[in-house]
């Protein structure tokens, strides 16, 4: 099985009967129309689309430090932060991340283990 992301084709791993994993490629800024095809059949495309957008930029994190028992508010701040953007911690993903604007992420320190720089 494997994908296809703006006219490249790479591996697709099949994680349920109706869902696939693709890692996609690089690409150029903007709209790519995805189609997937199992063997040697048809590439099959639904109008799907995937957008690749510029890497976000940290200029500046506050605090810089928190408890390792979670719930500090982080503000992220640079640029390029979208709709679905993520913060972690470490190996940790924060338990929050809010988008503000382009340039501001609000995100939630998870647990940690043990104190030390993430």
């Amino acid at each position: 099985m494997r994908c296809r992301i703006g006219g490249v084709s790479v591996v697709a791993t099949a994680v349920s009967d109706h869902r696939v994993h693709c890692r996609s490629p690089a690409g150029s800024l903007g709209e790519q129309e995805v189609g997937l095809t199992a063997g040697e059949r048809e590439w099959v495309s639904q109008n799907v689309v995937f957008e690749y957008v510029e890497d976000a930029e940290v200029h500046r994190i506050a605090p810089m430090s928190g408890s390792v028992k979670g719930g500090t508010t982080v503000e992220i701040t640079g640029a390029g932060f979208v709709t679905g953007s993520a913060c972690r911690f470490g190996d940790a993903n924060s338990t929050r991340a809010e988008v503000v604007s382009s340039t501001t992420i609000m995100c939630t320190s998870p647990m940690v283990e043990a104190p030390g720089s993430v």
